[in-house]
């Protein structure tokens, strides 16, 4: 399993993050990883358009073959995800190790 950790900075919102997300996905997807893991350590907030571009970007991935999941996640875009209902759905862990180990268990 080809497998990259890619680390998210500063805010996820609309002009502002969303689409380096969403240009970031696509390019490791044409360059063939299987598993996309998005460090979430260094996020401090993501807006609506944020969360609407993690779920199309959940999406694009799964589309592609692949599997993509979040960790490092702080507690207010935690809640923001509870709340949303897409905490299983975006497949978000404690922290990268755990992540890893889920698909290498279901491989």
């Amino acid at each position: 399993m080809k497998c990259i950790t890619i680390e998210m900075k500063g805010s996820i919102t609309i002009g502002q993050g969303d689409v380096q997300l969403r240009n970031g996905i696509r390019d490791v997807i044409e360059r063939g990883y299987d598993l996309i893991l998005l460090d979430f350590s260094s996020v401090k907030y993501m807006d609506s358009s944020g969360l609407g571009e993690l779920v199309a970007a959940h999406e694009r991935v799964e589309n592609a073959g692949a599997h993509m999941g979040i960790f490092n996640i702080n507690p207010k875009i935690n809640k923001l995800l509870y709340v949303s209902l897409l905490l299983d759905k975006l497949n978000c862990f404690e922290d990268r190790e755990t992540a890893t180990n889920h698909w290498l268990q279901t491989a």
